[in-house]
């Protein structure tokens, strides 16, 4: 798959990006480093789900 370099994307498409999860580990933290709201939902993601 060919696609533009992260910090090439508009914001559109870098949400577009994470949310398609077809990045790499290195674009990913890209994504992540240039916008915080990605950095946030990625760090939420990640975190084990508590039971209610």
């Amino acid at each position: 798959m060919v696609h533009k370099p992260v910090k090439e994307m508009t914001k559109m498409e870098r949400w577009l990006a994470y949310f398609a999860n077809k990045l790499n580990q290195k674009e990913r933290e890209g994504l992540a480093m240039l916008n915080p709201e990605i950095a946030e939902a990625t760090d939420a993601s990640e975190c084990p789900r508590r039971p209610i």
